[in-house]
């Protein structure tokens, strides 16, 4: 018989157990589902759970803007707004 699936033991910090136990009542899950979904995510599709590379990616961009993004956002409601 061979075994398709492994088991692991791991130890996980207060606050992302009690995240992951909170996710899997939920979702109506086992906390191993969820943990299984939450590492499929971020080792195999990292495109549809990697958040922080966005993140990163785009920190300082508008460092060489001279409006602020509420200044920028107003100005654009303005130019919808005139020509609508």
């Amino acid at each position: 018989m061979r075994l398709t699936e492994y088991r692991t033991m791991l130890y996980l910090p207060r606050d992302l157990y009690a995240s992951a136990l909170l996710v899997s009542k939920r979702q109506k899950k086992s906390l191993a589902a969820v943990i299984r979904e939450a590492l499929s995510r971020y080792l195999i599709h990292p495109a549809e759970g990697d958040s922080l590379r966005s993140l990163r990616a785009g920190f300082g961009l508008w460092r060489n803007r001279s409006e602020t993004g509420l200044q920028f956002e107003n100005r654009l409601r303005r130019q919808w707004k005139s020509r609508g």
